[in-house]
């Protein structure tokens, strides 16, 4: 990260237990690089945190559907949220929850999230029945790194 920017990717981290695949996907047909993304939600939910080397105001990203022709059905959906682990307790907790959207296949949905100075954060992800494509948080930067 250059010195003095206020951002660092999520993509720069490494998470708390299992964490995401680094790479580059493609949302609605734009390329996104340096994103995270979980290969196949089938049915499960995938959480991931993330301890923040210093504190950060804000989470912004794109969330989606990989465009992977083979893997997708027209009304495939995944809902993302991003948590701010404010007790540290590596768990969701609903008052935690600063923002959420639901993606679908070709409709992907904008992740601006006020994480308030957190040190942790947590996001999730959760299909609608079997999405075999890769769910990705495109291009994910904190940004907003408080004075001092």
């Amino acid at each position: 990260m250059p010195a003095g920017t206020g951002t660092l990717s999520l993509t720069e981290l490494t998470p708390k237990g299992d964490g995401l695949v680094t790479g580059t996907w493609s949302l609605a047909g734009k390329p996104y690089s340096e994103s995270l993304a979980a290969p196949d939600m089938c049915s499960s939910r995938s959480t991931v945190i993330y301890e923040l080397p210093r504190s950060h105001q804000r989470l912004v990203a794109t969330a989606g559907i990989d465009d992977d022709k083979g893997k997708h059905q027209g009304d495939d959906a995944i809902h993302f949220a991003v948590y701010v682990d404010r007790d540290h307790d590596d768990r969701p907790d609903e008052e935690e929850q600063v923002t959420a959207v639901t993606a679908q296949y070709g409709k992907p949905a904008s992740v601006n999230a006020p994480i308030g100075g957190a040190t942790a954060v947590i996001l999730t992800m959760y299909p609608d029945g079997c999405v075999t494509a890769p769910a990705v948080w495109g291009s994910p930067p904190l940004s907003g790194e408080p004075a001092g």
